[in-house]
C-alpha cells in the first residue's frame, strides 16, 4: 500500500533488514475517511559514520493490539521503540493493531576487536495534539518519528501525538550520536476501517491454541476452548478457560481473529445455538479453528476426552456447519479480505439425515485410525442412523427442527422443555454407546470411551439449563 515520493535522496540501507518506522499520519472524516501515513528509514548521520558506526536496523517487538477509541500506546524511550506498521479495521469499536520495533545500531570492529552493537534511545519529544481525530489531516514533526498516540471516542474525539528523535546510545564512551531519517514514503491513501501501512514489516501473524480442561468436575470428559495469541483473547466455548491440557498450536494469518471474533455468537458458541443438538465445546473450538486453517483438533496424550464419542454423535464440527459457514464465516471473510482455508458445498445449508450420516462416518473414521480403533468406521454406521433419526424426533417434537430442515432458534424453550430435551437426547445417545459396544468390541469401546468400561455422558442437564438461560 505505497507509493515512492522520494522526498529525501536515496540512502544505501541494509538488504534483509528492516529500517522503516512510521514518522507521519494522516486522517481527515470518519472511519470512511481518508487515512494515510508516511514512512522514512532510520539511517546513520554523518556523526555517527565519522564515530564508527556502520549500520542501523530494526528488530521487531511484539505486536501491540488496542482498542481505538480508547487507544493509549507509549513507546520505551530507552531502548528506543518505533512503529513499523499500523492495521486499522472497522470503526471506534474496532482493534488497531502496531508492529514495534527496537532501534539497533552497529559500530565496527577497532584493532582486535570484534565489531559491537548499540540500542538506541529516543529523547526531544513534541506532542502534537488534535481536538477532533476527524479533522487532524497531516500530523508530523520534522526529522522525528512516531513513539506514541493516545486517543479517545469515535472520529469527534481528541489525538495526541508523540514525536521523538532517535539517538545511538554509546554509553561506554558517555556519548550519543544522532540518527536522521531518509528514502521518505507515502503510504497509498484508503479508508480508515481498511487501513494496513507498512513498508519493511512483515504481515501480523497469530496463532490459535486448543486447550482443555475437566468438564462437569469430572475427569472421564473434557471441556475444550480456543486461545488467539495476537490479541490474547479467548474463544470459550461455552464454558472456562482453564488452560490444564495443551491440545494443539495452529497458525494462523492475523485476520483469522478478526474473521473469527465477528463469528462468535452467544457465550462463543460459534453458531452452536442448540447444545446437546448440534453439538458440544468440541464441536465449537473446532468451528473456530477449522475455518482458517483447514485443520481440526486431534487428541493430544487422550484429551481432550470425550472428544471421540462427540464427534461420533456430531461430527468434527456439528450440525448445521454449512449454514452457519455461508451466513455468519464467508461474510466475515469478505469484510476483512482474509483467505477461506476450507472449501464448503454451499448447496448443503439444510439439515439431511443422510448427508449427516455421510459426513459423521467421514468424521469418524479419521479419529479411530487415529487413535487405533481396528475396527471399519461402518460397523457403527447403522447405530449413528438410528441415532440421528432419535435426535429428529426430539427435534420435531420441541419445534427446533423446520419442514425446509433449516434450524429454528431456541427463543421460545423453557426450563421444563430443555430438561425433557435434554433427558431424552441423553437416553437416545446411552442407547447408541450400548450398540457400539457391542459392534466393535469391548477392547475397542475401552478406546472409543476414553479407557471406561462403562457409558459415559458427554453432555449434561444443568449444563444445558445454564447455556439456553444464563
Amino acid at each position: 500500500m505505497e507509493k515512492d515520493t522520494n522526498l529525501v535522496a536515496d540512502v544505501p540501507l541494509t538488504p534483509d533488514r528492516p529500517h522503516y518506522c512510521m514518522t507521519a499520519r494522516y486522517h481527515s472524516g470518519d472511519e470512511n475517511g481518508k487515512s494515510c501515513a508516511k514512512f522514512a528509514a532510520l539511517v546513520l548521520s554523518k556523526e555517527a559514520r565519522e564515530a564508527g558506526y556502520e549500520d542501523v536496523w530494526l528488530v521487531f517487538e511484539d505486536y501491540v493490539v488496542m482498542k481505538e477509541s480508547s487507544s493509549v500506546l507509549d513507546c520505551s524511550a530507552k531502548p528506543a521503540v518505533v512503529i513499523a506498521s499500523r492495521e486499522h479495521t472497522g470503526d471506534e469499536n474496532a482493534k488497531t493493531y502496531y508492529q514495534l520495533a527496537r532501534v539497533m545500531a552497529q559500530k565496527r570492529a577497532g584493532m582486535d576487536e570484534k565489531p559491537t552493537t548499540h540500542c538506541c534511545v529516543a529523547d526531544n519529544f513534541i506532542e502534537v495534539t488534535n481536538e477532533k481525530e476527524s479533522k487532524a489531516n497531516w500530523v508530523e514533526s520534522e526529522g522525528r518519528v512516531i513513539v506514541g498516540r493516545t486517543h479517545t471516542g469515535d472520529e469527534n474525539g481528541k489525538t495526541v501525538t508523540r514525536f521523538a528523535k532517535i539517538y545511538i546510545l554509546d554509553e561506554r564512551e558517555g556519548k550519543r550520536y544522532p540518527l536522521e531519517l531518509a528514502n521518505v514514503k507515502e503510504m497509498k491513501e484508503c479508508k480508515e476501517s481498511d487501513s494496513d501501512f507498512r513498508v519493511d514489516s512483515p504481515p501480523i501473524g497469530n496463532t490459535f491454541s486448543a486447550w482443555a480442561a475437566p468438564a462437569f468436575d469430572q475427569e472421564w470428559i473434557n471441556h475444550a476452548w480456543v486461545k488467539s495469541a495476537l490479541p490474547d483473547d479467548r474463544f470459550r466455548c461455552m464454558g472456562g478457560t482453564d488452560a490444564k491440557y495443551f491440545i494443539a498450536d495452529f497458525a494462523v494469518d492475523q485476520k483469522a481473529y478478526k474473521v473469527m471474533d465477528a463469528c462468535r455468537g452467544t457465550k462463543d458458541c460459534a453458531g452452536i445455538l442448540l447444545y446437546g443438538i448440534q453439538g458440544v465445546c468440541h464441536q465449537m473450538a473446532n468451528r473456530f479453528i477449522f475455518p482458517v486453517t483447514g485443520r481440526h483438533m486431534k487428541r493430544n496424550n487422550k484429551h481432550p476426552k470425550g472428544y471421540i464419542i462427540s464427534t461420533s454423535v456430531y461430527g468434527l464440527k456439528g450440525t448445521w456447519y454449512t449454514t452457519w459457514y455461508a451466513t455468519k464465516v464467508l461474510p466475515a471473510m469478505k469484510k476483512f479480505k482474509a483467505e477461506s482455508m476450507s472449501q464448503e458445498d454451499m448447496d448443503v445449508v439444510a439439515y439431511d439425515i443422510e448427508k449427516e450420516l455421510e459426513g459423521l462416518q467421514k468424521d469418524i473414521a479419521s479419529l479411530f485410525e487415529e487413535v487405533g480403533i481396528n475396527v471399519p468406521a461402518g460397523s457403527i454406521r447403522d447405530a449413528q442412523k438410528e441415532w440421528l433419526l432419535r435426535r429428529e424426533e426430539i427435534m420435531k417434537k420441541y419445534n427446533i427442527l423446520a419442514a425446509d430442515g433449516s434450524m429454528v432458534e431456541p427463543v421460545s424453550l423453557t426450563a421444563e422443555t430443555v430438561r425433557a430435551m435434554m433427558e431424552e437426547v441423553i437416553k437416545a445417545q446411552r442407547v447408541f454407546l450400548a450398540t457400539v459396544r457391542d459392534k466393535i468390541g469391548l477392547d475397542n469401546f475401552r478406546i472409543f470411551n476414553d479407557d471406561e468400561d462403562e457409558i459415559q455422558d458427554i453432555i449434561d442437564v444443568e449444563t444445558a439449563l445454564h447455556f439456553y438461560f444464563d
